[in-house]
């Protein structure tokens, strides 16, 4: 079931946006949309910032965290050409 204007009004006024009575039904809920997606996209950035506990020994040890992320770049470099 699709929301009245008002609705969608009151949803992007909670979210902060830019928005007026004069903007169409699809504008709105454009800005709306976007704006729960880039919310999305910051809490995803802050949960791969968050630092990785390291083990003594075994797959989580620094040392096997450098060589798994040493052959992720060997990886993207073969697939990208680059022979340096």
């Amino acid at each position: 079931m699709s929301k009245t204007k008002p609705e969608l009004l009151e949803e992007a006024t909670k979210l902060k946006l830019d928005v007026s009575d004069k903007n169409t039904i699809a504008e709105i809920n454009d800005a709306i949309k976007s704006a729960k997606q880039t919310k999305k996209d910051e809490d995803k950035e802050v949960i791969a910032h968050r630092e990785a506990s390291v083990a003594k020994a075994g797959k989580r040890s620094e040392k096997s965290l450098k060589e798994v992320a040493e052959k992720v770049a060997k990886e993207a470099r073969k697939e990208a050409g680059d022979t340096a």
